[in-house]
């Protein structure tokens, strides 16, 4: 549906705006209905994570965000959520 796509192009926009964050985007495929939603990954550091909310906010479409640790403590924290 067009407003979900468009929705879509917002959110990862914005993430892919973020200082320190890389944005690898997939390829467009043209279906039966026209354009339709590229697949994206979002790599960031846990600081950059933290700093930005929008980053732990759902994008909805085939988007992910990778978090990269420099540590066990820090991918463990993450994961708990005690950064909330």
């Amino acid at each position: 549906y067009p407003r979900i796509l468009q929705s879509y192009q917002a959110g990862w926009r914005q993430l892919s705006a973020i200082d320190g964050v890389r944005t690898v985007r997939g390829e467009v495929v043209a279906g039966e209905e026209g354009a339709q939603a590229r697949p994206t990954l979002f790599v960031t550091d846990a600081p950059t994570f933290l700093e930005h909310h929008a980053l732990r906010e759902e994008v909805f479409g085939p988007s992910t965000v990778v978090v990269r640790c420099d540590s066990r403590e820090q991918l463990v924290s993450l994961g708990a959520g005690t950064w909330t």
